[in-house]
């Protein structure tokens, strides 16, 4: 092997080796949800042409032997972020009598949730979806999702539900003597894109708590975080969890117990998203020891001493290419 293929693999060992052992950070995209609930639904009813029902808990959908019904939903969608890349409408399924075909249409027209009836309904636009609710769903897959993301325009979205054959459907809604509604239904659901790191700024590879002592925990987030975990490491191997849920405040005091680990100096602290496994942070290496102190004879833990070992070989390699080169030119 000539030394031009061993100076590249000794390179290739140098980066792996610095992606293996000196990320303490594990950062990702990751999408996360927010909601709009709907702020106004009512339905309205053929046989019943000037009767209001926004006060009514449910939006009924019927096309059965002439009765007819058609329930209209109104969000307030100012409160979306500014990078959703999806919305779609939930909508919680109370009861469905036989299968039915069901149309969802935008409604451009303007409408009161307590004066709206059958005779002043308003008109039916574009249509968004069309979709069927069999009678067995009620017990199988109660919610629906209609995506409307190609519909937000303004700070209005507005939707009617009308059944397209015979059948009997209603859904849950939100109405103005039901607040706080316990469903929160309807509602829509924005899908966005965000990036989620967490970073472990203390404790550092001089931190020697001692049993029975303190240990400040210290750290920095971006992303939607509400709560964090925290576990001791000792190597690559979880040693104890130090609390299940804590505030995402970027501060912790851990009391360590009075005995129980073991003294070493490769113990770290693992941060995790409470909700999110996929994103957490370490901390440097640091000690642990009976009487705790300033450590005096830091040790490198055996991951960075094989860095740098691999880091020598490869510069002193390449070092000698290089000679062996500039003595050919020369001569």
């Amino acid at each position: 092997m000539n030394r031009k293929k061993i100076s590249l693999i000794f390179g290739f060992l140098i980066v792996f080796g610095l992606v293996i052992n000196t990320e303490n950070s594990y950062g990702i995209t990751r999408e996360v949800y927010t909601y709009t609930y709907g702020v106004d639904d009512s339905y309205v009813y053929l046989n019943k042409p000037d009767s209001n029902y926004g006060l009514l808990p449910v939006l009924w959908v019927e096309n059965i032997n002439g009765i007819q019904c058609e329930s209209y939903i109104r969000f307030d969608t100012s409160n979306r972020t500014s990078n959703w890349i999806k919305a779609e409408v939930s909508l919680s399924l109370y009861r469905a009598s036989e299968d039915t075909d069901l149309t969802v249409c935008l409604i451009n027209e303007s409408w009161e949730v307590l004066g709206i009836t059958w005779n002043n309904k308003p008109k039916h636009e574009n249509i968004i979806s069309t979709f069927s609710i069999s009678k067995d769903q009620q017990t199988t897959q109660k919610r629906v999702y209609i995506d409307v993301s190609n519909y937000i325009q303004g700070n209005n979205l507005s939707l009617c539900l009308y059944a397209d054959n015979g059948g009997n459907v209603t859904f849950h809604s939100t109405n103005p003597i039901d607040i706080p509604s316990l469903l929160y239904e309807p509602k829509i659901v924005w899908t966005s894109l965000e990036e989620a790191e967490i970073n472990v700024i203390a404790p550092i590879s001089s931190d020697v708590p001692n049993m029975g002592g303190q240990l400040s925990i210290n750290w920095t987030s971006i992303g939607s975080i509400e709560n964090v975990e925290i576990e001791l490491y000792k190597g690559l191997n979880s040693e104890d969890m130090i609390t299940y849920l804590t505030e995402n405040d970027g501060f912790y005091i851990w009391e360590l117990p009075d005995r129980g680990y073991n003294e070493g100096n490769d113990y770290r602290i693992k941060i995790t998203d409470g909700y999110d496994d996929n994103v957490f942070g370490f901390s440097e290496y640091f000690s642990i020891t009976e009487h705790g102190g300033v450590r005096s004879d830091i040790t490198i833990p055996i991951e960075i001493t094989c860095i740098i070992l691999i880091m020598a070989i490869s510069i002193i390699s390449l070092g000698y290419s290089l000679l062996s080169k500039l003595k050919k030119i020369h001569n």
